[in-house]
């Protein structure tokens, strides 16, 4: 191993002389035997080399956010995220926490049926590096997101 450092400094060693050189001209080349580094009595040679060894690259631990549903009104209603259904809002739960990976969600609000949709659009969970996230819906009133007001990205009504 050591001897592995010492071919390796060498190596850089050798290769900072010949850039050397190439600064000094080819003049100075030219008068440099063959095999033998020879440099200037003046020249000054600096190396600042970072040396990364490769190995686990670590990622930054995906956050978890609380994210609160709360049904305003009496409308029994239904949360789909991405298309799955997580959340049936009946006449006496009318909130529910989820625990969500930070990311962006499709997020879509409808009555009993999927197909009596109420709103949709995109939750960014997450996003202002909140803990929890409140979204308030209703029929009437569609969806709201109170602690991050810009979390919510409605989809735009097709014409």
């Amino acid at each position: 191993m050591p001897e592995t450092k010492q071919r390796i400094g060498r190596s850089l060693l050798s290769i900072l002389a010949i850039a050397a050189l190439e600064l000094a001209g080819s003049s100075a080349r030219a008068s440099v035997p063959m095999g033998q580094l020879v440099l200037p009595l003046d020249a000054q040679l600096r190396a600042d080399i970072n040396i990364i060894f490769p190995g686990r690259i670590e990622a930054e631990p995906v956050r978890e956010v609380v994210v609160e549903f709360v049904a305003l009104g009496s409308d029994w209603a239904t949360v789909y995220l991405n298309g799955q259904r997580v959340i049936r809002h009946g006449n006496f739960n009318r909130r529910e926490q989820l625990v969500l990976p930070e990311g962006a969600y499709y997020l879509q609000i409808s009555g009993i049926t999927r197909f009596d949709s109420w709103a949709s659009g995109y939750l960014d969970v997450g996003r202002s590096r909140t803990n929890v996230l409140v979204v308030t819906f209703s029929e009437e009133g569609g969806i709201e997101a109170l602690s991050d007001p810009l979390a919510w990205i409605p989809d735009l009504p097709v014409r």
